[in-house]
């Protein structure tokens, strides 16, 4: 009896933690750990507005989670079926105004790179990139557009670079995130985040 009961125990254990890691939807991608439970976390550091240091940790609870939790939110990502949760690699950026809490997000999948927009009635909707800078002047378009190839290849040294070139101009009411999530097999396999301030305008030196 005793040896039934641990065979159970472990059973239920195995499967519980086969349903935690099975990656189905938008929020459950940022909302849960990949399957060694290692997220690589940089955070850029400004004190008086420069930049002051590089520091690099591993969060391992499983339990962490993303910013990510309007579920509207994520209803509008699948709804348009922007994610393949059995093989893909996300991209998301997120800029985030501390005092309102509100938050702008670009999202890059293969099928394309898009704005998730918040509407006044409180809803969600999705709209192309090159759509939302379509009346953008040209100078401020080529900036933005400098950050978004370096996440979007996520070439971290050259993302430190053009961090440290720009600064952190917005102030300290304003954070980027910066989040890359390898998906295969339903499975998180790798989970990696970059915090800093964002520029008014991006350069490199």
């Amino acid at each position: 009896m005793k040896h039934t009961f641990l065979s159970l125990f472990c059973l239920a254990f195995f499967i519980n933690a086969c349903a935690q890691s099975n990656i189905i939807d938008f929020i459950s991608a940022t909302g849960s750990a990949p399957v060694d439970e290692k997220i690589y976390i940089t955070d850029v550091i400004y004190r008086d507005g420069k930049f002051d240091a590089i520091k690099e940790r591993i969060e391992r609870d499983s339990k962490f989670k993303q910013d990510y939790k309007d579920v509207k939110m994520g209803a509008v990502i699948d709804k348009a079926q922007l994610i393949d949760y059995k093989s893909d690699t996300l991209y998301l950026l997120s800029n985030y105004y501390v005092p309102d809490a509100s938050v702008s997000i670009t999202i890059k999948t293969r099928k394309g790179v898009f704005d998730l927009i918040h509407n006044v009635d409180g809803d969600y909707s999705l709209r192309s990139l090159e759509d939302s800078y379509a009346n953008i002047p040209e100078d401020e378009k080529k900036s933005d557009f400098l950050l978004y190839e370096t996440i979007f290849t996520w070439n971290i040294d050259l993302l430190i670079s053009l961090i440290k070139s720009s600064g952190g101009l917005l102030g300290s009411e304003n954070v980027m995130s910066a989040t890359r999530i390898i998906l295969k097999n339903n499975q998180i396999l790798e989970k990696d985040i970059i915090h800093f301030e964002p520029a008014l305008r991006w350069h490199l030196e």
